[in-house]
């Protein structure tokens, strides 16, 4: 009687032993986790980077472009205009006037810039100075205008 007690220990230990060799097993394999599956969608972020560095790049550019054209229209406005259109002598209008501005900016921002070239009533052609670029006239024209909102 007291092998069956024996026996009956053996095979419970036995069994636990052949239990906790397949838990190791299954606990060593690595568990797949939900970010990991998502890790092929990783490489294409050093892409989206790169393009959001072009696209600040550019933005930059033009931000850098439109300041070099208000400055360069200031320099010419100081220069050129002001004398005219600082105080409103013959009738040209005031930089900073709105109301005045607006009905000027209301019929086109190109035309503005083509009456400023060519001139128009009593303002003569490039403000009277014509070695100004048209470019350059448009510059002064364009910071007059943002002056002007």
């Amino acid at each position: 009687m007291n092998k069956i007690p024996l026996l009956f220990l053996l095979c419970v230990a036995m069994t636990l032993t052949a239990c906790s060799k397949d838990e190791a097993e299954v606990t060593s394999k690595p568990v797949v986790q939900p970010a990991e599956q998502a890790a092929p969608a990783v490489p294409a972020a050093p892409v989206a980077v790169e393009k959001v560095k072009q696209v600040a790049k550019q933005v930059t550019e033009k931000v850098e472009q439109v300041k070099a054209t208000l400055n360069s229209g200031q320099a010419i406005y100081t220069k050129v205009c002001m004398s005219c259109h600082k105080t409103g002598i013959l009738g040209a209008p005031k930089v900073g006037d709105k109301a005045a501005w607006a009905a000027l900016i209301a019929g086109g921002e190109k035309k503005l810039v083509e009456n400023a070239i060519k001139g128009t009533g009593r303002m003569p052609a490039k403000g009277g100075v014509s070695s100004l670029s048209d470019e350059e006239v448009a510059a002064a024209v364009d910071y007059m205008i943002e002056q002007s909102r």
